[in-house]
């Protein structure tokens, strides 16, 4: 399920690392950012609003506003957390990006969602992002305008094709 989302969010982590270089953190940094924060959407406005020093305050404020709506998928995304042995649980949070989500609420439509199913997107998507960002540092720059190839809108695009996989009809669309 996840490869294709795979795929398509290679070039959103390109962009970010490319950003991030030009903000002045190299290509461990960025990497190192993409790998222990994982929230793309955060990561985009922290980088817009990165100077040297970092405001951290201002960032860490500025991310958990962005990030909110975690608290409403991790508690649509709880009840699937019984067939999750016990020391599972909590790390498992750190992977509950928004296509994942979608994906797991879709599966579970079908019946509980399985640790290794979770596990499997969660740890390709983190491997593809952190990959992409450091690839995007090192060689983004040289790419110019992100915008002139269409990557600003990657993202988008990708969530909206998620999101009409659990088009039920006139009801749930409106959700």
């Amino acid at each position: 399920d996840i490869l294709p989302v795979v795929a398509v969010a290679l070039p959103i982590g390109l962009l970010f690392g490319t950003l991030a270089a030009g903000r002045g953190l190299s290509a461990a940094e960025a990497g190192l950012m993409s790998a222990s924060v994982f929230a793309g959407a955060s990561q985009f406005v922290a980088i817009e609003l990165w100077k040297t020093p970092a405001p951290w305050a201002l960032l860490t404020l500025t991310a958990f506003v962005v990030n909110i709506r975690h608290i409403l998928m991790g508690a649509s995304f709880a009840r699937q957390l019984g067939s999750f042995p016990p020391s599972t649980r909590l790390p498992s949070m750190f992977f509950l990006a928004d296509e994942i989500w979608a994906f797991s609420e879709r599966r579970a439509l079908s019946g509980p969602v399985p640790p290794e199913y979770y596990w499997g997107m969660g740890l390709a998507l983190w491997a593809q992002w952190v990959v992409g960002t450091i690839l995007g540092a090192i060689v983004g720059t040289s790419l110019g305008d992100p915008a002139t190839y269409g990557l600003d809108f990657a993202f988008t695009a990708m969530f909206i094709c998620i999101l009409s996989s659990f088009w039920r009809g006139w009801r749930t669309g409106a959700v």
